[in-house]
Formats: C-alpha cells, structure tokens, sequence
C-alpha cells in the first residue's frame, strides 16, 4: 500500500512538471522570437539595464549581509518564519 500511495501522489507532480517544462519551452520560444526583433539600441538598452539592475541585486545582497553580520538571531527568526510561511502554503494536504 505504501508504494501505492507514493505512486499517486507522484503522478500530479509528474503533470505538474511536464506542463513546467511546456511553459519554459513556450518561453524560450517567446523570448528568441522578441530578441531577433530587436534593434541594436534596443539591445544596448537592455543591456545597460541588465548592469544597472546587477549593481542594485549587488548592493542589496551586501546589505543583506551586513544587516545579518549585525542581527543573527533577528536573521535566523525572520527565516525560520518565511520557511515556515511558504511550507505551510505549499503543503498540499
């Protein structure tokens, strides 16, 4: 019965990733088709603010950092709380 169980829970996953993958491929498709449309300003552009976003993620993950060089149990609180937060809207039963 076990093995059962897991067999039928599997199967919705199984659905559940296939259609993941339709998605990406779709996507894919999608965004070559929107980058050969492009035009070499258009690529500049976004190019530029690719870097300028990469900078912003950079300096917020250094402040992230330091904000849990500074606080750890406060750092160690606040994740402990999100991961509960998103096991519990996860959880499929």
């Amino acid at each position: 019965m076990p093995a059962r169980d897991a067999e039928t829970k599997a199967d919705p996953l199984q659905v559940d990733l296939k259609r993941l993958r339709d998605d990406v491929a779709v996507l894919t498709q999608t965004i070559a088709t929107l980058t050969s449309q492009r035009t070499p300003q258009d690529l500049d552009v976004t190019q530029n603010t690719g870097e300028e976003l990469k900078r912003w993620s950079e300096q917020g993950l250094t402040a992230l950092e330091q904000k849990i060089v500074e606080r750890p149990l406060s750092a160690i609180a606040i994740a402990l709380g999100i991961g509960l937060l998103l096991g519990k809207l996860t959880d499929r039963r």
